[in-house]
């Protein structure tokens, strides 16, 4: 897993959205609308999971808190750990 770090610029947060993730807030898995290849950011930009072609995601690793989910075409979601 790659560490990058990325700034606030760099997620698209639009309103016309392509893709839903469902439950949010979670405490162990995700599920998205539409498979996809997507990537986690914690709340300071650090990639933290990611996974290709997902329909999918198990989060139940992850800290309570806010996280940024990308898909592959740049459009991000928030998502909240319980």
């Amino acid at each position: 897993m790659d560490n990058i770090v990325l700034s606030t610029e760099e997620f698209d947060f639009d309103s016309g959205k392509t893709f839903s993730i469902y439950p949010n807030p979670t405490k162990n898995n995700i599920f998205f609308s539409t498979p996809s290849d997507y990537k986690i950011y914690d709340i300071t930009g650090r990639q933290v999971l990611s996974k290709r072609n997902a329909a999918s995601m198990d989060v139940s690793s992850l800290n309570s808190g806010t996280y940024i989910i990308n898909n592959a075409n740049g459009e991000s979601q928030k998502l909240i750990i319980e």
